[in-house]
């Protein structure tokens, strides 16, 4: 064996083959998302004001007055259907042209509209502490126990019913639906009307 091949295999036995291995980059540390956690939406509704505390001589003054109310209403929706059972079948049938000429500052033939309009303009606004224009007063949400008050009432609607037809201010499913409930309410009887002259 030659000196070199000698050498040539010590220098190969000593001399092992090593793979080079790349150094690894740090990674970083893997972090599961959390989910958010939400919130319950706050309350939006809107609170409701509370409710004034009524004394004892605030009820009885309240009490007094709605009932003086019904008793105007009771008079002058008696004096309306006696001046609409009063008038002649054209003065009925013109009140609401009758009516428009009051407004432009003109006398009508007739002085029916006229006294027609000065009830109506008291008649109206003690109507309006009970119901809504264009509607009849609902006289069962008020708890009424006094049987002269529930008449007062039943009158005051007969009125606005027959206002209605000669002059408006309730449309016709409304005067279809409440017929038998103004003129024949419920445990009550016909109301009979002076009839209209010719």
């Amino acid at each position: 064996m030659s000196a070199t091949g000698h050498q040539d295999g010590v220098s190969a036995r000593s001399t092992p083959q090593t793979t080079a291995t790349q150094p690894v980059p740090n990674r970083p540390p893997i972090v599961q998302a959390t989910p958010p956690v939400s919130n319950p939406p706050p309350n939006t509704q809107p609170t409701p004001p509370a409710r004034p505390v009524v004394t004892p001589e605030q009820f009885a003054e309240i009490q007094k007055k709605r009932s003086q109310d019904i008793k105007e209403l009771d008079t002058l929706g008696g004096k309306i259907l006696e001046l609409l059972g009063q008038m002649t079948t054209q003065d009925a049938m013109s009140l609401v042209a009758d009516l428009a000429l009051l407004k432009s500052n003109h006398e009508p033939y007739s002085p029916a509209p006229a006294e027609y309009q000065r009830l109506q303009e008291q008649f109206v606004p003690l109507q309006s502490r009970f119901s809504p224009p264009g509607a009849l007063i609902s006289i069962a949400p008020l708890n009424l126990s006094s049987a002269q008050e529930i008449q007062g009432l039943r009158k005051a609607n007969e009125a606005i019913f027959c206002c209605a037809i000669f002059a408006g201010g309730l449309g016709q499913r409304v005067l279809d639906q409440s017929f038998l409930e103004t003129f024949v309410p419920f445990g009550g009887s016909y109301r009979r009307c002076k009839r209209i002259s010719g």
